[in-house]
């Protein structure tokens, strides 16, 4: 049998990718000009410490430089420059001209101003590097949060897709010894019992790589295998007036249901992967619904023959499918709904896998 031809799958739109989410983070994160006033605090304390000798220079050197001792050299003038610009002031060495008081009064300013730029990076440094701490201490217990959220899901989600492949198995006529709930039905096991002249039911096997997946998967799936799908179900705990058809979609909903809830509640952004394998998975599977016409309710006596009439010529031509046919849609096939039903099984089989062990790789990064 030739492989289904994958649906297109269409790009899937977040809320995380609007443009209002892109206004919100700009808001959120500001953007801080750099100008003289917001320096790392080592810039201003080296302008700061730059002061004592370069001033100290320009005492000793330049012409016109009066102070009340005659042949100030460069320690004594670094030792004025350091009092002035720390505006200590013993007042042992003092100006004695216009000229050399504007020197002073320019470092005596410089200095004053830098050191208070100085002192305020420093506490703006310190501040922010506390934010940044409480910002990593909140992320990290946000990503906390999360995974236990995501966790909660688990029992519940796995337990549906054990549900679900459970009832796979029985539309499929697979009976595992590795099945729990099999082993429960030793009665109706003894009815599942297959005729030589029945197609053989698909391979399949408990996945070992996937962690609580105790159901067996089949490995490979034919159209053919469908053809029981009105059949009592054998088990004491069901409904015998219930076909096993009837039970698949219950598991079903309960699986999309526990995914739906596993998006709604949980913070599934964080992992996107998975977030989309979720959401692709919940698009498909109800463009894959044909539940409403297998599932056909009669209104009256005569539309319940007509209904059974229907299934069994349905079913007929289900076991007659030919194996080299491809499994596809067609305008003129009475057997679409079938075939739906088969593509959202193969769908369903192929989310479980991929869930599960995107899901692990995130369990084990805790």
């Amino acid at each position: 049998m030739k492989p289904l031809a994958q649906k297109p799958t269409k790009p899937i739109i977040s809320a995380r990718n609007t443009p209002q989410t892109f206004t919100l983070n700009k808001l959120a994160k500001p953007i801080v000009r750099d100008d003289i006033f917001s320096l790392p605090p080592a810039v201003y304390g080296t302008i700061y410490l730059t002061l004592i000798p370069l001033f100290g220079f320009l005492y000793s050197t330049l012409p016109n430089m009066q102070f009340n001792h005659e042949n100030v050299g460069f320690l004594e003038a670094m030792y004025f420059s350091t009092i002035t610009v720390t505006t200590t002031g013993f007042g042992d060495i003092t100006p004695t001209n216009t000229f050399t008081r504007a020197f002073v009064m320019i470092e005596a300013t410089i200095g004053v101003v830098s050191a208070g730029l100085f002192l305020n990076a420093i506490t703006y440094q310190r501040e922010e590097n506390m934010s940044n701490l409480m910002d990593a201490y909140e992320a990290r217990k946000e990503i906390s949060y999360a995974f236990a959220r995501l966790h909660s899901h688990d029992s519940l989600i796995t337990l549906n897709m054990n549900t679900y492949l459970n009832r796979v198995n029985q539309l499929l006529g697979i009976e595992s010894e590795q099945t729990p709930v099999a082993q429960s039905d030793h009665e109706g096991r003894a009815n599942l019992n297959r005729s030589p002249d029945l197609p053989a039911a698909p391979d399949a096997k408990v996945p070992q790589q996937l962690i609580g997946i105790h159901e067996p998967i089949p490995e490979t799936l034919a159209f053919t295998n469908l053809q029981h799908l009105f059949n009592a179900s054998a088990r004491l705990t069901d409904d015998p007036r219930k076909p096993l058809i009837w039970y698949y979609y219950q598991a079903l909903d309960e699986l999309v249901n526990s995914i739906e809830n596993l998006v709604r509640e949980t913070e599934t952004y964080r992992w996107a992967d998975l977030e989309s394998i979720c959401i692709q998975y919940l698009s498909d599977i109800k463009s894959y619904d044909s539940s409403s016409y297998i599932l056909a309710e009669p209104n009256f006596e005569k539309q319940l023959a007509d209904i059974q009439a229907q299934r069994q010529q349905d079913m007929l031509l289900i076991s007659e499918y030919p194996s080299d046919k491809a499994v596809e849609l067609s305008n003129e096939n009475s057997l679409n709904p079938y075939i739906i039903l088969f593509m959202g099984i193969q769908t369903t089989i192929d989310f479980i896998k991929k869930f599960q062990l995107r899901y692990q790789e995130i369990m084990q990064t805790i």
